[in-house]
């Protein structure tokens, strides 16, 4: 947190022979410098409460070299309280020889003004012998009667320089540990950036006023803060910062409100939030602490505010909010088209920003067309942003669009007048700057909405006031981008899917219809001829035997398929019975042996007998006869088949193994794959596995099939009939 110092006008210096001695100087927690002519001490500049909270080592000495001034930070330092330094030469204390060159001479240079500063590493000494090598820096304050005061500021670079090879001379040392120290004031600029001047860079956010509530510091941070100019008086700067506060809640700040007046008077307040408003910038959000700077004697001197500004943090919590409420309305029912308006407006609210537009790519005109637009009374840009943007429109969305980027334009009234260079957008085209202007407009952002590499639409949004936190406001945009972008895509899937399940059913219907009725009639006709007693060539008869059993598989491709749709769609109810498995695995085992026999396989069985279930007797019969079809069909070249009917806990196993005439591989359950054969011969419908799966399934079920070589075991597994359970007579 950085610290203040409250400045006042020098005194006079009192005559050497009636001022006190050096221990009577000291203070309890620094020492006020002696009273001598031509010296200005750290007490003409009320500073020693203040030096005594700073954290690093600060010392003062008059222009013979003798300690005036020594802080807290200075006694951790070297062991010396600051009685026992008081009124002693540096030189001597410390055994200090500034850049090899004894202090008395650095000291004539810096006041004489042939030196305005002095930076440098040293060597000194601890109270308790031991060498500390510390970067020194020494300036020179000079009060308004002329009187002058040294301030050496001192940072430990011990371990720097002990880091050094111990062989190396001791002035490589010197300038090594003065580079190292160097290295390390940069990462602790943030936090002591008051030691490289000790009135104007006392760090951000500072305001500090004496104890007539007369304002003396303002730093440069709080200027920019409040945008106010340099050369503007500390009392005049605090007035008119005071006049741009609000309350969190919008109330402008009112004269009892003020914290320095509160600190004061004794008060001491933390993390007071406030709102600073500057017309043609976006708000800031602070937190502001006071108390008061209190003398050796605790008689208040003064008060000190720090202001932190906190407008990130509480834009990304405003941002982080808000993004969860654009997910929120992308999860409703409708259309991006019919979501966008709400959407816009909330993000639009968040931000502050005036114009914000959705645009979605239009393929079939190739143009991006708007969707979405919220903008507040005053803010139309329809005339600058039609409806429909080509990809090559001199505008921001369009270019978007075209390249693929997000573009940021922190100030458009900063951009190049029309016909000067080219800016983000085409914003530079003629006209158009002005036209920004005149709207008020400032900030511009407009992002992406991409689904991978393809662009599907361009956010855009204006704001009126100008912005800096690119990385943030980019960063929120951003996602909710992709969050439009998820719903495209979620959106475009349904889409497909809703598609797709229309197709299946319109194919389902048009082979229903349009193609059971011929085949059938087709059927027919042949079983006709078929069965005509009269005498045919045996050629014409191979014809009609081939149109029947082809057209007799189509028929069972056509029932098959809208058996299977019946079933996914779950159109057709079971008639659910209790159902004795083993017999009725035994009669399907029957029914299957002469097909197998012909093709030389051999049926091993394994069954537990009276294994009741809950189910379809026609569906499962169903099922088992087609597990043994497509274990007959798919071995040609025969060989052995194991079913084995079991009971898993409360589950039905049934376990077929063969000798894997097909390769299955991922197939199996694909429609009109090989796997999937359901006739005899040569008739195949394709739909063996997947027709089984789907009753397996429509029975609280499942069905597995796998490949271990050759061998494939397909497994069944149903839900037992629980014994509990009325038989389906009773209910």
């Amino acid at each position: 947190m950085p610290v203040v110092v409250v400045v006042k006008e020098a005194v006079e210096p009192s005559d050497p022979a009636n001022s006190p001695g050096p221990a009577e100087a000291s203070a309890s927690s620094g020492v006020r410098a002696p009273a001598d002519t031509g010296t200005a001490s750290l007490a003409d500049l009320d500073t020693v409460e203040l030096l005594d909270s700073v954290a690093e080592a600060f010392f003062t000495l008059d222009p013979s070299g003798v300690i005036a001034g020594w802080n807290a930070a200075a006694r951790t330092m070297f062991g010396f309280t600051a009685a026992e330094a008081a009124g002693r030469r540096a030189d001597e204390l410390l055994g200090a020889q500034y850049t090899q060159r004894p202090i008395p001479a650095v000291l004539a240079d810096l006041l004489s003004g042939a030196s305005t500063s002095v930076n440098g590493v040293t060597p000194l000494r601890h109270r308790d012998g031991r060498r500390i090598y510390a970067r020194v820096r020494m300036s020179t304050l000079h009060a308004r009667h002329g009187a002058a005061v040294v301030c050496v500021f001192l940072s430990d670079v011990t371990d720097q320089v002990d880091a050094i090879t111990a062989a190396d001379a001791a002035d490589a040392a010197v300038k090594k540990a003065d580079v190292a120290a160097r290295k390390a004031d940069i990462a602790a600029d943030a936090q002591r950036g008051f030691t490289e001047a000790l009135l104007d860079s006392l760090g951000e956010g500072v305001v500090a006023v004496d104890q007539t509530g007369r304002g003396v510091v303002f730093n440069r941070a709080m200027r920019e803060l409040h945008g106010l100019p340099a050369d503007l008086p500390p009392e005049a700067a605090r007035a008119a910062a005071l006049t741009q506060l609000r309350h969190p809640d919008g109330r402008p700040a009112r004269a009892e409100d003020h914290l320095m007046d509160k600190a004061l008077a004794g008060q001491t307040i933390r993390d007071a939030e406030w709102i600073v408003t500057l017309d043609g910038h976006a708000d800031r959000y602070v937190a502001a602490s006071a108390q008061a700077i209190l003398a050796g004697d605790n008689e208040r001197i003064g008060a000190v505010t720090t202001v932190q500004d906190i407008t990130d943090r509480r834009r990304a919590e405003r941002f982080r909010d808000c993004q969860l409420a654009v997910a929120k309305i992308l999860n409703r029912p409708g259309t991006l088209a019919e979501l966008a308006d709400d959407m816009l407006a909330l993000v639009g609210r968040t931000l502050a920003w005036p114009y914000l537009s959705l645009r979605v790519v239009d393929p079939s005109t190739d143009t991006l067309r708007r969707i979405g637009r919220w903008s507040a009374a005053g803010y139309d840009l329809d005339e600058l942003l039609p409806v429909h943007l080509t990809r090559d429109a001199p505008v921001i969305p369009a270019r978007v669009w075209a390249t693929g980027r997000p573009i940021w334009e922190p100030d458009l009234a900063s951009l190049p007048a029309p016909g000067g260079a080219s800016t983000p957008g085409g914003a530079s085209t003629p006209g158009r700057v002005s036209v920004y202007a005149e709207h008020g407009l400032h900030a511009a952002l407009a992002v992406p909405v991409r689904d991978g590499d393809d662009v599907l639409g361009v956010l855009t949004c204006f704001a009126d006031t100008i912005e800096h936190d690119e990385f943030l406001l980019t960063g929120l945009l951003g996602d909710v981008a992709a969050q439009i972008a998820q719903f495209l895509a979620r959106r475009r899937a349904e889409d497909l899917t809703s598609a797709l399940s229309k197709a299946r059913a319109d194919f389902t219907a048009l082979i229903g219809h349009d193609m059971r009725t011929p085949l059938t009639t087709i059927g027919t006709y042949v079983q006709l001829l078929l069965e005509d007693p009269a005498p045919r060539p045996n050629t014409e008869r191979q014809l009609l035997d081939g149109i029947d059993r082809n057209s007799r598989a189509l028929r069972e491709l056509v029932e098959g398929l809208l058996d299977l749709t019946a079933l996914e769609r779950d159109d057709t109810p079971l008639a659910i019975h209790e159902v004795d498995l083993s017999a009725l695995l035994t009669a399907a085992i029957a029914a299957a042996r002469p097909a197998a026999q012909a093709a030389g396989i051999q049926l091993h069985t394994t069954l537990l007998p009276r294994l009741h279930i809950d189910g379809d007797r026609d569906r499962l019969r169903q099922l088992l006869d087609k597990l043994l079809t497509a274990a007959i069909t798919g071995n040609p070249g025969g060989g052995d088949v194991h079913l084995d009917l079991d009971r898993a806990g409360n589950t039905a196993q049934l376990t077929l193994t063969d000798p894997g005439g097909l390769d299955l591989a991922d197939r199996t359950f694909e429609r009109f794959s090989p796997a999937n054969t359901t006739g005899t011969g040569n008739t195949t419908s394709g739909l063996g596995f997947v027709l089984s799966r789907a009753i397996a399934e429509r029975h609280g079920g499942s069905l597995v099939v796998q490949q271990d070589g050759r061998t494939v075991t397909t497994t069944v597994l149903l839900p037992m009939r629980s014994q509990s359970a009325p038989s389906p007579a009773d209910r």
